[in-house]
C-alpha cells in the first residue's frame, strides 16, 4: 500500500489486510494440492502477520506493475555482475524499510503475500522449485521478497541485525522488518545476535515471530520448549509485546510505536491451522503437507472449494505416466523403502549403549521408528546442531555411542567446531548421519551437501563413508561397529533400489 493511502479511513487498509490475509491461504491451499505437498500451515498462521507488514505496518517502495521472477542468475561473485536478489519485489527507497525473512520454508507464503499485494505476477508461482528458476521452495537471497541466505535456520536475525546497525551508521531512515518462526529460538545464534541487538540499541529493527507452537518433529513443547519466550526476550534486553497473531489491529498498532532504544520483537500467537479446518486433523505433525491418498487430497480439494465459493471441488488434470500405450514396463532392481528406520531398530536391540540424537528431523531422517521403539534411548536437541555434536562428544567419553542424525549439510556445515573439537580430535566414537547428501534435496543451495566429503576427510580419526543402494545402508551399521573412532555417513532414504548382493 501506498505510505499516503495508510493514513486513510482505517476500514479501507483492514478490509484490504483481510482480502490478502485470505488470498494467501487459499492460494498456498491451491498450489499444495497441485504440487501434491506443500507448507500449508504456516500460511494458515502467517496470513494476517504477513498480510499486516505488507499493506500497513512496512514502508516499501511502490510497484506500478507486478514484477516476473528473473531466471536464477547464477551464483554470485566478481564475474557474474548480473546478480541480483529478491530485494526488487519489495520496492526502490533507500530510507524505506527493508523487509528479511528468517524461515526461508516460508516462501511460498511470501510468494502468495507479494501476488496478492501486487508486487509479483501470479504466473511467476508457476516457476515454483523448478530448475533454473529462482522462484525456490526454500527461499534464497535471488528469490522474490527475499535479499539474503537464510535457509539454515537461525542466521536471518544476525544478518538482519547487521543490516540494521549499518542502516543506523549511515543514517538512514528506514526500519529492518524481521520475519522469524518460533522454532529459531531453540538456536543458540538467535540468542548471540538478541544480546549483541540490545548492547548496540537497534531501535530501528523490529521482529515478528509466529507462534505456532508446532515445527518438524510436532508440538514445540516436545521437542525442546522456549516458553516462557516473551520473559526469555526481556531478560536479554528487548522490548516485547504477546498478541493474538490473527489480530490485524494489534498487529499494526505495535509496528507503529516510537523507538525507545531497545529492539521490539512481537511474539504473534497464531493458530497454525487457521481457516482450514481439516489440517487439524494432522496434529501434531503440522510442519510440511504431503497427501498419502486421494481420500486425504480429496478433503482438501473441498476445503477449497468452499474457501473460493466454488460449487464443486477443483478438478486438476492427472499427470501423464504413458498408459494405453501397450508399453510393458521393463523389470528392474528389487526397489525398497525405509531401509535405515528398519535396520537401525534391528541392529541396535541388543546394543543399550547404542543413543539417537535428533535436531527436529526425526521421521525425515527415520529414526521415528526407533524413537518409538526404544523411547529412553532416543534424544530430542531440538533446532541446536551445534550443541547436539558437543553434546555426542560428551556421551561418548562415558562408553555411550551416540547416532547423530540429521541432513548433511547441518552436521558439517553448522558444526564443524564442535566436530573438530569435541569428538574428532578426541577421536570419540560418535556416528554422524548425513542425510540428502549431494544435490539430492529439492530445498536449493541452503540444503545441498556438495563440500562434506572434502571438509569430512580434513579431520583428523574421521571416516567417512557412502552409502549405494539398499544393501549397503543394511550393512553400514556393521562397519561403523568396528571402526574405533568418529564416523560421517552419507546415509539414503525413502524409496531406493537393491543393487548389490548381500554377499558381495
Amino acid at each position: 500500500m501506498k505510505t499516503s493511502d495508510k493514513k486513510k479511513d482505517p476500514m479501507q487498509w483492514q478490509n484490504e489486510v483481510k482480502r490478502v490475509a485470505a488470498g494467501i491461504r487459499k492460494r498456498v491451499l491451491d498450489h499444495t494440492i497441485r504440487n501434491n505437498g506443500g507448507y500449508l500451515s504456516q500460511a494458515c498462521s502467517s496470513a494476517e502477520m504477513l498480510a499486516t507488514l505488507y499493506v500497513k505496518v512496512m514502508d516499501l517502495g511502490k510497484i506500478d506493475t507486478p514484477l516476473v521472477p528473473k531466471p536464477f542468475p547464477g551464483v554470485p561473485g566478481p564475474g557474474n555482475p548480473h546478480y541480483f536478489t529478491g530485494a526488487s519485489f519489495n520496492g526502490p527507497g533507500k530510507d524505506r524499510d527493508r523487509f528479511f525473512l528468517s524461515p526461508a520454508q516460508y516462501a511460498l507464503v511470501l510468494y502468495a503475500t507479494l501476488i496478492e499485494t501486487g508486487r509479483m505476477a501470479e504466473e511467476g508461482l508457476l516457476q515454483f522449485n523448478k530448475d533454473g528458476s529462482s522462484v525456490e521452495m526454500i527461499g534464497a537471497e535471488h528469490s522474490p521478497g527475499m535479499e539474503s541466505m537464510t535457509g539454515s535456520l537461525g542466521q536471518g536475525i544476525s544478518q538482519a541485525a547487521g543490516t540494521a546497525l549499518a542502516r543506523k551508521r549511515n543514517k538512514e531512515k528506514g526500519r529492518v522488518v524481521l520475519f522469524m518462526s518460533d522454532g529459531e529460538f531453540q538456536i543458540g545464534q538467535t540468542w548471540e545476535a538478541l544480546q549483541s541487538m540490545s548492547h548496540h540499541m537497534l531501535d530501528n529493527m523490529i521482529i515478528y515471530v509466529d507462534v505456532n507452537g508446532f515445527q518438524c518433529d510436532g508440538k514445540m513443547c516436545n521437542v525442546m520448549d522456549i516458553e516462557p519466550l516473551d520473559k526469555r526476550l526481556e531478560a536479554f534486553g528487548a522490548r516485547v509485546f504477546r498478541v493474538n497473531g490473527h489480530d490485524i489491529k494489534r498487529l499494526a498498532e505495535v509496528g507503529e510505536l516510537t523507538p525507545d532504544g531497545r529492539p521490539i520483537v512481537v511474539l504473534c500467537d497464531t493458530d497454525a491451522a487457521r481457516g482450514l479446518e481439516v489440517l487439524k486433523s494432522r496434529a501434531p505433525k503440522m510442519h510440511y503437507v504431503r497427501f498419502t491418498s486421494a481420500e486425504e487430497k480429496g478433503l482438501y480439494m473441498e476445503a477449497l472449494a468452499e474457501l473460493t465459493g466454488s460449487a464443486a471441488p477443483l478438478t486438476l488434470p492427472s499427470p501423464s505416466r504413458g498408459e494405453g500405450k501397450g508399453e510393458k514396463a521393463k523389470p528392474g532392481p528389487e526397489i525398497v523403502t525405509r531401509v535405515h528406520a528398519k535396520n537401525l531398530v534391528r541392529w541396535a536391540a541388543d546394543k543399550p549403549k547404542v543413543l539417537v540424537l535428533s535436531a527436529d528431523l526425526t521421521s525425515s531422517t527415520e529414526i521415528d521408528l526407533f524413537r518409538d521403539t526404544y523411547p529412553d534411548r532416543f534424544l530430542s536437541m531440538g533446532i541446536a546442531e551445534q550443541n547436539m555434536l558437543s553434546f555426542a562428544g560428551g556421551l561418548a567419553r562415558e562408553g555411550f555411542i551416540p547416532f547423530v542424525h540429521t541432513f548433511a549439510v547441518f552436521i558439517y556445515r553448522r558444526a564443524y567446531d564442535q566436530i573438530a573439537m569435541s569428538v574428532a580430535y578426541s577421536n570419540q566414537r560418535v556416528r554422524m548421519i548425513g542425510f540428502l547428501p549431494g544435490i539430492t534435496t529439492p530445498g536449493g543451495a541452503t540444503h545441498q551437501a556438495i563440500e562434506d566429503i572434502a571438509i569430512m576427510r580434513s579431520l583428523p580419526n574421521m571416516t567417512v563413508l557412502e552409502c549405494g543402494d539398499a544393501t549397503e545402508v543394511e550393512t553400514v551399521l556393521d562397519v561403523m561397529e568396528k571402526i574405533n573412532g568418529p564416523v560421517y555417513v552419507r546415509m539414503l532414504r525413502g524409496e531406493m533400489p537393491r543393487l548389490f548382493d548381500r554377499s558381495e
